[in-house]
């Protein structure tokens, strides 16, 4: 039942945000940190996506190249939570924003990786439970790729194979259709928007928070929108305590 229960719990969870559809399950949390909210303006995204640069690639090929590593990066950032603070400077989520261009779209990508970061977190020191990957491997399969220079479509599907560190004798799958869209600036290939068929509950909680903000001022409205989410979650996950 545990290894069922883990693998339900995973296929809800598992992919980040950016994505725009169906809501799973809440998965809530408690004990969250309160460290400072982070802010778009303090994050300085590094100038390009490495693999774009290696050679002369064609625009299929570089799109490719920076839609693996959007993804790879976001699995990457699944793969290391730990009790420590969600880190707004941290090497991997500087790559990962590098792949992405615009302040909303930027400002989106920051604040849904602190909420998968922080919900898996809270979830795994309440269960007592390690929610981190033991291991895994993805693979991309492109359904189609429309380029009209400057602008470009991507239907990708993003899988990943991985066991829990919970449980690592268990593999599980899981998998989701993406549409993205990219813009080509300065001859590099940026990610503009990302939606998926399945697993957009935290772009949905982001924008729901969003909406009924009071503030103007990009700092706290990210404060809001986290500490909404934090008493969402923990609600959640007291009244799953007091079920019978």
């Amino acid at each position: 039942m545990k290894k069922i229960c883990l693998a339900l719990f995973l296929s809800g969870c598992i992919l980040l945000a950016g994505c725009q559809k169906t809501k799973p399950e809440i998965m809530p949390a408690e004990n969250l940190a309160t460290e400072q909210t982070p802010s778009l303006m303090s994050v300085t995204p590094m100038a390009e996506s490495p693999k774009q640069t290696t050679r002369n690639m064609d625009d299929k090929e570089a799109i490719e190249a920076v839609v693996s590593e959007y993804f790879s990066l976001r699995h990457k950032l699944r793969s290391i939570i730990t009790d420590s603070p969600f880190d707004t400077q941290s090497e991997t989520l500087l790559q990962l924003l590098s792949c992405c261009h615009g302040d909303d779209f930027l400002n989106e990508t920051l604040i849904t990786c602190q909420m998968l970061y922080e919900q898996m977190q809270a979830v795994g020191q309440a269960r007592e439970m390690d929610f981190s990957y033991a291991s895994y491997s993805t693979r991309n399969k492109y359904n189609s790729i429309d380029v009209n220079t400057p602008y470009a479509v991507v239907n990708v599907l993003d899988e990943i194979k991985f066991c829990l560190a919970a449980d690592p004798e268990v593999e599980s799958t899981a998998g989701d259709t993406h549409i993205l869209q990219l813009e080509k600036i300065d001859g590099i290939w940026k990610i503009t928007d990302d939606q998926c068929d399945l697993a957009g509950y935290y772009s949905q909680r982001y924008e729901a928070y969003r909406s009924k903000c009071p503030y103007e001022e990009i700092d706290r409205i990210n404060e809001y929108i986290i500490e909404k989410f934090r008493s969402e979650v923990k609600m959640g996950l007291d009244s799953a305590q007091n079920l019978p």
